[in-house]
């Protein structure tokens, strides 16, 4: 007897050409990005089982959002979750926000010759994956091709196995 391929062919939020039954609701939520605080859209929960289209859809009403010039961050529910937000966040939200001194006034020398002292900051890492062990990429590696997403080749690179990946990451 030949196994039954499983019916959810996940697309981790890929956005289809037309989000069909959707239109409703991008059209409230543009309307609350529009009002702006106060409107009761702006506090949104998309719940469904998978496959549905819950984040195609929350990539919808992001990019609704960012054209309409709000700071939006996407996220993986993953360890140290927080800090990639905050990290994003502050790439995104740049523009508003003042930049922190690279330096911080730590004395001030009196007598002879008077003169400061400067405290140099240390620059944070870029993002909190750089903290991941050296074994993280391959473990990534091997979890996305359990999943199809992608697969390897015989040179030992890898291509994606998803249709429409490639165009859709040289879009982000």
């Amino acid at each position: 007897m030949a196994a039954r391929q499983n019916p959810f062919a996940p697309t981790f939020g890929i956005v289809p050409i037309y989000m069909a039954g959707s239109d409703a609701l991008l059209d409230n939520m543009a309307a609350a990005f529009e009002q702006g605080v106060g409107n009761p859209g702006l506090c949104t929960l998309l719940i469904g089982p998978r496959g549905s289209g819950k984040t195609a859809l929350l990539s919808c009403i992001g990019e609704e959002a960012r054209n309409q010039g709000w700071v939006t961050v996407d996220a993986v529910a993953e360890e140290s979750v927080l800090e990639d937000i905050l990290q994003h966040f502050r790439s995104e939200a740049s523009h508003f926000l003042k930049p922190e001194p690279t330096k911080r006034l730590s004395g001030v020398n009196t007598g002879d010759v008077s003169g400061l002292e400067w405290e140099s900051k240390e620059a944070e890492p870029m993002n909190w994956r750089i903290g991941k062990g050296t074994n993280y990429a391959s473990t990534y590696k091997r979890r996305l091709m359990r999943q199809a997403v992608i697969g390897n080749r015989p040179d030992g690179t890898f291509d994606f196995d998803i249709p429409l990946m490639r165009s859709f990451l040289a879009k982000v």
